[in-house]
């Protein structure tokens, strides 16, 4: 792929570049830019159909996840703004995973974006951990009252249906 340094990299070339950062990186049973495509087709979904969301949709574990950092997405020609919504979904340092959600939530908080970005990447989680993975679909239950109360804004009405939508398929 060719190196960009200007932020003008196509969807379609960050999604490969994503899908090779990843690498081996499983999602259950299937190659990781499964779970990256669902995150995608949630936000389309809901009507967030920005070509800043639907990338950081694909964006949004690298960081986390994989050994790449943010300089490499910024050389490869990803968007700033991209890389600062990676940034902000990426959990903080911690001992548990609550230690570690109870840091990011702020940062996600203060980032409309990455708040979007997050709800979306929680729906596709819990959609396929319904199906595939009790023990999961338990933690995101469990979770999900700091969750909302970390990151939701009942005055940002566009926001509501994604809410509502998570508040549902949670019921069980």
């Amino acid at each position: 792929m060719k190196k960009q340094n200007d932020g003008t990299i196509t969807l379609r070339q960050l999604r490969n570049w994503c899908s090779e950062a990843h690498g081996a990186q499983t999602y259950g049973e299937f190659p990781y830019s499964f779970h990256l495509s669902a995150v995608e087709a949630v936000a389309i979904r809901f009507g967030f159909r920005s070509r800043t969301v639907r990338m950081a949709c694909w964006a949004h574990d690298v960081l986390e996840d994989t050994a790449r950092k943010s300089k490499d997405m910024l050389s490869a020609g990803f968007p700033r703004r991209v890389v600062s919504i990676a940034e902000a979904v990426t959990d903080e340092p911690g001992d548990t995973r609550e230690e570690r959600k109870q840091k990011t939530y702020p940062k996600i908080a203060g980032d409309r974006l990455a708040i979007i970005v997050k709800l979306c990447d929680r729906i596709a989680n819990v959609e396929s951990s319904r199906m595939r993975s009790r023990r999961k679909y338990r933690r995101y239950q469990e979770e999900h009252r700091s969750f909302k109360a970390h990151l939701f804004n009942p005055r940002d009405r566009k926001l509501l249906p994604l809410w509502q939508h998570l508040e549902r398929i949670l019921e069980g």
